[in-house]
């Protein structure tokens, strides 16, 4: 009678993370959040706690219809260079006019620099009206923070916003985001402007889609210097949306801040960027055929 036995240990790119370490761990990570915990098909207010490390309190704040912000099995990824974001299975998905459609609280980034970064797409349904905006401040109030999206209601363009009382024009990048594409989106929000008092946060960079965790004012995409909003500490992030129906989807996923780019920007470790790579590995397997 003949037999087989094998033997075999395959790792995907997430269970290889979770044996390696992150390939995102740095002492400068304040808080991430990656979706993967929560249940499908539910909706994102009330998740989370302030158990979680990094974070003071669960999501909420939705103005709104709290099924119009769900998790979905739409998980989203992006690899660039030496940078890999790996979304696994699950994202948020975005599909009515909110307003303010999430807020969470996150431990204090102290200093003049806040940092934070994301996965975002926009789904097949929506259109040039859609605006969007991931926002971070100091007290929860959009008046009085910095954020990155897509800010016109007329047509495709990423760019960033820093609001006061009122809104203010932003700065503009050369990319228009295209459906079914995944974005890495990168903001910093600094006391570097030249409008505002010393020591208070008024200007605002973004990055695209970068290729390497080396992000300076030389490769940056856009820019926004204005009226200083806030003299920190940052401790909040937030979701606007306006225009988006409940034809139209918006993706959301990998939230990461910190308080430099090497804490939000993804650069996995030699080995586990063969892991990546392939896909899924297999690590050993041993096979044995006998009488």
């Amino acid at each position: 009678m003949l037999m087989a036995r094998r033997f075999s240990i395959c790792l995907t790119p997430l269970l290889a993370a979770a044996l390696l370490g992150p390939a995102a761990a740095h002492a400068s990570l304040v808080a991430y959040e990656g979706f993967e915990s929560y249940a499908l098909n539910a909706t994102v207010e009330g998740f989370g706690s302030a158990s979680d490390p990094g974070w003071q309190g669960a999501w909420g704040d939705i103005a709104g219809s709290p099924q119009d912000v769900t998790i979905v099995d739409a998980g989203l990824s992006y690899s660039g260079g030496t940078v890999v974001v790996d979304g696994g299975d699950r994202a948020v998905r975005i599909s009515d006019s909110l307003d303010a459609v999430l807020l969470r609280e996150f431990d204090n980034v102290s200093g003049g620099e806040v940092w934070f970064s994301f996965l975002y797409q926009q789904g097949t349904g929506s259109d040039s009206q859609d605006f969007i905006n991931f926002w971070v401040s100091h007290d929860g109030d959009r008046n009085n923070s910095g954020g990155i999206g897509d800010h016109s209601t007329s047509n495709r363009q990423f760019s960033v916003r820093i609001r006061s009382a009122s809104d203010k024009s932003p700065g503009v990048a050369g990319t228009s985001p295209v459906k079914g594409q995944t974005y890495f989106l990168v903001g910093r929000f600094t006391t570097e402007g030249s409008t505002g008092p010393a020591g208070e946060f008024d200007q605002l960079e973004m990055w695209i889609n970068p290729t390497s965790a080396d992000l300076n004012a030389g490769n940056r995409d856009v820019i926004s210097d204005q009226r200083s909003v806030t003299n920190g500490p940052i401790s909040f992030f937030g979701i606007r949306s306006v225009g988006i129906t409940s034809e139209d989807q918006h993706f959301f996923d990998e939230l990461r801040i910190g308080a430099d780019a090497a804490s939000v920007v993804p650069i996995p470790e030699a080995g586990s960027l063969i892991l990546i790579g392939v896909g899924s590995v297999v690590l050993l397997r041993r096979e044995r055929t006998y009488t």
